[in-house]
């Protein structure tokens, strides 16, 4: 506590002489505009924000957060030389790290083959959960009318040429 009053000292900030900070300053008559791209103003008299102002892009960084994240990626070596050395040294931390990261958050369930036939048998199996079991058989639907639809347009385009063909 005393290092702090005695750093506020050195500073010579003391309650007697802090001042409210103003949350608008006043904008100067000669002030350039904020002007958009297409030459319009977006700020009314005052200087605030008008209705209509379109801001900042989407996707748009502002300084700081460009700078904080060149920052971040000048320690991405340190920080993977950092990991590979935890993991020789066989720290739990850095295994469950690289763990979460590389396995997929549900777990994993190997078939030979992708049937429906294979869902149903590790159902009663009781291999895969009936959760597992429906969101699979909804992927084996998908699945299946894509490649009817790509049969369908096979088809499709076989007909069409017969049509084109002159004299039949």
């Amino acid at each position: 506590m005393a290092d702090e009053t005695q750093c506020a000292g050195e500073m010579g900030l003391t309650a007697m002489n802090l001042k409210p900070i103003p949350i608008v300053a006043p904008v100067r008559a000669d002030a350039p505009r904020n002007l958009s791209s297409d030459g319009q103003t977006y700020h009314d008299p005052g200087g605030r924000f008008a209705l209509g102002n379109p801001g900042r892009p989407f996707g748009a960084k502002g300084k700081h957060n460009r700078e904080m994240l060149r920052q971040v990626k000048e320690l991405a070596p340190k920080a993977f030389q950092k990991l590979c050395s935890a993991l020789d040294n066989g720290e739990r931390w850095s295994v469950e790290y690289i763990l979460d990261r590389v396995l997929p958050q549900s777990r994993t369930v190997e078939f030979e083959g992708a049937t429906a036939a294979d869902v149903k048998a590790a159902l009663q199996n009781g291999d895969i959960s009936t959760a597992e079991a429906k969101e699979m058989s909804g992927t084996l639907a998908k699945l299946a009318e894509i490649s009817e639809i790509t049969e369908m347009r096979n088809r499709l385009s076989e007909l069409e040429k017969l049509l084109q063909q002159p004299g039949k």
